[in-house]
């Protein structure tokens, strides 16, 4: 009878190697990198994301799908110099960036073309209201002294 007892308490309880291993499965938390995308293929949705110098990984970029992108403020298309935020996971040929935050797009710089004839044309402007201006005061200022 003991002995049934100790088989039934035995197949019946978990070994605790069995307990840890289904629980580090399920609560498994992944890293989150950030990066930089510096290519993306738009007619294929598929890209590359520079890991940034901080986090330390054997590889420089990375492989991401447009499907993995999770979130992104800049709706519809992804562009090159995004910043993001993401998990790595093991894909069919390798790592591959999953769970893809879009958080900052950076503001592209418009370079504005000094051309001489817009500084003469702004500079005659400038002038021409000066003068305008001077004249009305002067005006005004002889007219109360007449007065």
């Amino acid at each position: 009878m003991a002995q049934l007892i100790n088989d039934e308490t035995t197949s019946a309880v978990p070994s605790a190697s069995a307990i840890s291993t289904n629980s580090t499965d399920s609560t498994e938390i992944s890293k989150i990198y950030k990066g930089t995308i510096v290519k993306y293929i738009h007619g294929r949705n598929y890209g590359f994301i520079r890991i940034s110098n901080i986090e330390k990984t054997e590889k420089k970029e990375i492989f991401f799908h447009k499907s993995h992108i999770i979130k992104s403020n800049f709706k519809p298309e992804v562009k090159q110099g995004d910043k993001c935020q993401f998990a790595i996971d093991e894909g069919i040929k390798g790592s591959i960036a999953n769970n893809i935050i879009i958080s900052y797009r950076p503001i592209p710089k418009i370079e504005k073309r000094i051309n001489s004839t817009n500084i003469i044309q702004e500079n005659e402007f400038k002038a021409t209201l000066f003068t305008k201006t001077m004249l009305e005061y002067f005006r005004f200022a002889t007219s109360t002294n007449t007065q």
